[in-house]
Order: structure tokens, then sequence, then C-alpha cells
């Protein structure tokens, strides 16, 4: 059958008899071999297993205290840590610290990345030389190419060319991701809030709150309690009196409270 009788015969087309050619006139193959395909695909096809995504450990349920790690802030309310009361998420880590060690002192012999869709696990070069675990965020830049991407194990975000992306080695999906993006409960930026300086991801928040807040983590015995873990986590975060660790940036105009 022809590709007009099926577009006709699903009505998505009509037949126009002005231009319509006669059956009998249209060319067909005499030798019926040519019809017998035998495609070989040999070499078209990768053998090399697909990796996975990444995995994150599991979460205290809602209402518990728990110590925390804080791995990085983003702003007042958007942080990202990693839960200190696991055994496991210790194990866990000193496992990936070696393994990265071992894939670091070869990692010129991995292929560079060649999938960059979002979300994808990679290997990411930091200002260190070396390379840690990361995904991808998006394709900030044409020319040069340049990606975004988030180290997943400290929550710092990067733009780098493809240069400095390698595929990562399947071993290094079996730890859990060492940092948890968690939302702030309690705090917003405020109304009104005559700081000059912003943060340019986040112009909401000035840069004096996040140096604020900086001072206000620093060196203290920080606990967290979940409220809810949709959409996203959403946690208070304590001090060692068990006070709400961020309010004094409400008391000094810096934030208001939700």
């Amino acid at each position: 059958m022809t590709l007009s009788r099926i577009m006709e015969h699903h009505r998505h087309a009509s037949r126009d008899p002005s231009v319509s050619v006669p059956e009998e006139a249209l060319m067909t193959s005499s030798n019926k071999e040519l019809e017998n395909w035998d495609l070989n695909i040999m070499g078209l096809t990768d053998e090399r297993p697909l990796p996975g995504l990444f995995t994150y450990p599991p979460f205290p349920d809602t209402g518990e205290h728990f110590p925390v790690r804080i791995k990085h802030i983003r702003t007042p309310n958007e942080i990202v840590l990693c839960p200190a009361v696991e055994s496991a998420s210790v194990a866990d880590s000193e496992g990936l610290d070696a393994a990265l060690k071992r894939v670091n002192e070869e990692v010129h012999s991995l292929p560079l990345l060649t999938d960059f869709s979002s979300e994808a696990p990679c290997l990411a070069k930091y200002s260190d030389g070396k390379y840690y675990r990361a995904k991808l965020l998006k394709i900030e830049n044409f020319n040069p190419v340049k990606v975004l991407v988030r180290h997943v194990d400290y929550g710092s975000d990067d733009s780098l060319t493809t240069d400095c992306l390698r595929e990562i080695p399947v071993e290094l999906l079996q730890y859990p991701c060492q940092g948890i993006e968690v939302k702030v409960a309690g705090i917003r930026p405020p109304e009104v809030d005559d700081e000059e300086q912003r943060l340019s991801y986040k112009p909401e928040w000035s840069l004096k709150s996040i140096i604020e807040m900086m001072d206000l983590l620093h060196g203290k015995q920080l606990t967290a309690s979940v409220l809810s873990t949709e959409p996203e986590i959403t946690a208070h975060l304590y001090d060692e009196d068990e006070m709400l660790v961020l309010l004094p940036l409400v008391d000094k105009g810096l934030a208001d409270l939700m």
C-alpha cells in the first residue's frame, strides 16, 4: 500500500484527481530479494552499562530531632546538609572518599562526558584540580559550551566547559549523596530591606543576610526537625539551646518570620 493511500485511509489527506497517479504507473521492484532486509548493526550499539542516578540516604521521620552538618548555604532559607546520626553514613563517606581517590589517580583514562541530559550523573573538575561527583543542571552557554553542574556531596554549583566533565564510573553511584537540599522553615526574605548589595542568583536576599547566617552557623552544634518532605524537604534548624538558629536574622531586619 502506498503512503498516499495510508494517509487517505486514516483521513490525514484527500485524493486530488488532477494530480493523482495511476497505481500501475508507480515504480515497484521486481527483485523480491531486495525486500529481505538484513541490517547489520554491529558497532552501532554501546556495550557499556548505562549509568543510573544518584541515591540519597534515608531521612529521619517527621518531628524527630537529629544532629546535622551544614554542607553549603545558598540563601538563609535554602541550605544543603547531611544527617550526622547514621553510622552507615560515616561508612559511606569513608568508602566514597577512598573510591574517589582511586578514580582521580586515573581520571584522564575516563571518557569525556557525552550525555548532557538534565540530572545526568558525571564527574566534574573542581578548582583544586580533582574530580568530584556531580549532576547536570542545564547548558548555560554555547560558545564555548558551558554546563551548570551541582556537586551532589557538597551542594555547590559550578559552570564548566565540557573538557572538565567525565563519565562517572558505576562504582561511584553506589554511595548515597552526602548533601541533601533542605528548605529552612520559619523565615522568608524581608518585605522591607534597605541593603543595596544583593545575591545575584537570589536578589530577594541581601548579601549581608547570608554573611550573617554563615556567622550564626559557624562552629555550632546544630540539630534539625523535619516538618515535611513533599514537595521538598522542609525543616526547622536549632542551635545547642534548642532555639531557632536564624531568629537573629529577624531581629536585625534581614529576614521576616513566616
